[in-house]
Order: C-alpha cells, then sequence, then structure tokens
C-alpha cells in the first residue's frame, strides 16, 4: 500500500488523498544525528534524518539503485 506525506498531499490537492504521516512532525520529535526510515511514495522518499538540525532526506537514484541523502529543507514549511 502506498503511503504520502502530509507535504506531498498539500503539494497535490486535486488528487484528493488524504495523509499518512507528517515529514515536519517525525523531524521535531527526531534527537539530533538519528533518522526514521519512512517511504513517501509521493516524494519518493525513503527515510528522513536530523543533522546539525537540519533535515535530510534519503532518495534511490531511479538508475544507480544507489541511496543518497540531500537537505530536504524545502518541506519544512
Amino acid at each position: 500500500m502506498a503511503e504520502f506525506s502530509k507535504q506531498w498531499c498539500e503539494m497535490n490537492p486535486e488528487l484528493g488523498f488524504e495523509p499518512d504521516f507528517d515529514i515536519v512532525e517525525i523531524f521535531n520529535n527526531l534527537d539530533e544525528g538519528y533518522y526514521e526510515p519512512i517511504i513517501c511514495e509521493g516524494l519518493g522518499i525513503l527515510g528522513i534524518a536530523k543533522e546539525n538540525g537540519k533535515l535530510l532526506i534519503a532518495r534511490r537514484n531511479q538508475i544507480t539503485e544507489e541511496v543518497t541523502w540531500e537537505l530536504g529543507d524545502f518541506l519544512l514549511f
């Protein structure tokens, strides 16, 4: 079953999906240096982490299958 974050649902209201979780809420509850393995099908996120107070998101490269972490502060709105 696909899961969608509150942030993705707010970016795509025309689809009418209800969110399964809130990335910001999870991020705010994370301890510094930890991550939460959570999948948002819409955003292609495999997990979120808190490093130096910043939100990092894990994504898988569609070609190489490599998982990389990137800054996800654009989701903190």
